[in-house]
């Protein structure tokens, strides 16, 4: 009885490893999908703030110098670093360059910072699409301005993902969000 048990046990055993490792890859890029936005949406992130701070020094040094070359030639490294910190290695380098010219998502962590307010994500769903490698999400958010403002935003968008598995872009849609930072610029 113990040996027909055995016999039966060891590849039952291999068969659930297996299941289990097919769900597990299966599932990673909504995982990556999640930890990226969840980074992304949370906002402003600290190496973000203190890449900003740099960048600032360094156009300030820029104003400063007699010597002045063009203002294309500052350096971005640290915001490059900041982002590759914040995102790890899933995301592709074209989408660090993304951020850098201030995709949508960027251009939220650049207001947040130099208008002192925050953003927490609240919820995230993560919806499967008919293209190979792209998701849509809906987010949850909540944003606290520097005057004491509280609201709380729906905001949608895709993540696409490139053919290495790593991120490739994401897109941003909410009207009441953009709406909204408007007016606070607009306050300032």
């Amino acid at each position: 009885m113990r040996k027909t048990l055995k016999n039966y046990f060891t590849p039952l055993l291999l068969l659930g490893i297996v299941i289990v490792s097919l769900f597990w890859i299966q599932n990673l890029p909504v995982r990556n999908a999640k930890k990226i936005l969840t980074n992304l949406l949370n906002i402003p992130s600290q190496p973000l703030v203190e890449a900003y701070h740099i960048m600032d020094m360094d156009i300030d040094d820029y104003i400063k110098s007699p010597h002045k070359q063009t203002i294309a030639s500052l350096d971005d490294a640290p915001l490059r670093e900041a982002y590759k910190d914040m995102l790890g290695n899933l995301v592709s380098d074209s989408f660090v360059e993304e951020c850098i010219r201030l995709n949508e998502i960027a251009y939220l962590h650049d207001l947040a910072i130099k208008q002192d307010f925050t953003i927490k994500l609240k919820k995230l769903d993560i919806l499967k699409t008919n293209q190979k490698d792209a998701f849509l999400y809906e987010a949850q958010i909540f944003i606290h301005t520097s005057t004491g403002k509280e609201q709380e935003f729906q905001i949608t968008g895709k993540i696409q993902f490139n053919n290495n598995g790593k991120v490739s872009s994401v897109s941003l849609r909410g009207r009441e969000l953009q709406r909204f930072i408007e007016n606070e610029l607009n306050e300032t």
